[in-house]
């Protein structure tokens, strides 16, 4: 997919369920979507699920919550330029910045914007049963998601090896 999975609309969601494409179990696990029985988005419950996976990824990056509370919703900006669904490129401040669509200055463009990043490192097979289901060479690669650290909006992710660097994929970079 493209961008957040937690930016999907929950009535598409319901559609792959309903046509077999994905169980109810990994809409709720992947996209934060919780049915009823009878198939139908539950809104509070997928507003509730959704809210409790941005809170994994803030435990699963070491983060703080700032004020001791779960991360909330936020109101999205997006002037700046785009580089991807949630990631904008703010030259409107000195220095020129990354900034997440929630507004959070991520850091000076200097740096790649990995490195002021949350980030999180899994098993590949957090993608799912499909990646590597007999295990061979288990451990040879990682699974690495950056989030922003103020809302956990999902950035980027990259596949590597343990002991690999960040990818820097920020060397297309807009400063002048």
């Amino acid at each position: 997919g493209y961008g957040d999975p937690l930016d999907r609309d929950p009535e598409r969601v319901a559609q792959d369920v309903e046509r077999r494409l994905v169980t109810p179990e990994w809409a709720a696990r992947v996209w934060g979507v919780v049915l009823t029985h009878g198939g139908a988005v539950d809104p509070s419950s997928t507003e509730e699920a959704r809210a409790q996976l941005r809170e994994e990824r803030r435990q699963a990056a070491g983060c703080p919550a700032p004020d001791g509370t779960r991360v909330r919703a936020w109101e999205p900006r997006t002037d700046g330029v785009r580089l991807s669904e949630a990631l904008f490129y703010d030259r409107s401040s000195e220095p020129v910045v990354y900034r997440c669509r929630c507004g959070h200055t991520l850091g000076p463009a200097q740096l790649p914007y990995k490195a002021h990043a949350a980030q999180a490192r899994f098993p590949v097979q957090r993608i799912g049963p499909e990646v590597n289901p007999h295990g061979i060479g288990d451990g040879r690669f990682e699974l690495r998601e950056f989030y922003c650290p103020s809302c956990f909006t999902l950035l980027e992710i990259e596949i590597a090896r343990p002991a690999s660097p960040v990818l820097d994929d920020a060397r297309l970079s807009l400063v002048p």
